[in-house]
């Protein structure tokens, strides 16, 4: 089941343990790389796939990604400085 959902409420949500699958990538060694996100900075994710860790940048790719039962696919560029934002968003809560 894949759902198309609008960018803030994938912000909120902590990526850390979800899966992800890089559908498109300008790197082709990247596209159809699958596996766990175990880190994240601004800019990339590590990935564990079967052949160990890798590190992807955001901006370049296609993501589909798995979290809980449901699929989402986003381009990374939206998800490209995605801490910044959520860190500004936590301060205004306050």
């Amino acid at each position: 089941m894949i759902f198309v959902v609008r960018l803030p409420q994938i912000l909120l949500r902590p990526l850390i343990g979800a899966k992800i699958k890089v559908l498109y990538s300008r790197d082709p060694t990247l596209t159809n790389l699958e596996g766990e996100i175990v880190f994240e900075t601004r800019n990339t994710f590590d990935v564990l796939t079967k052949k160990g860790i890798k590190t992807i940048i955001k901006k370049i790719c296609i993501f589909e990604i798995q979290i809980k039962n449901h699929k989402i696919i986003v381009d990374g560029k939206y998800l490209e400085n995605r801490l910044r934002r959520l860190h500004k968003l936590g301060k205004k809560r306050r």
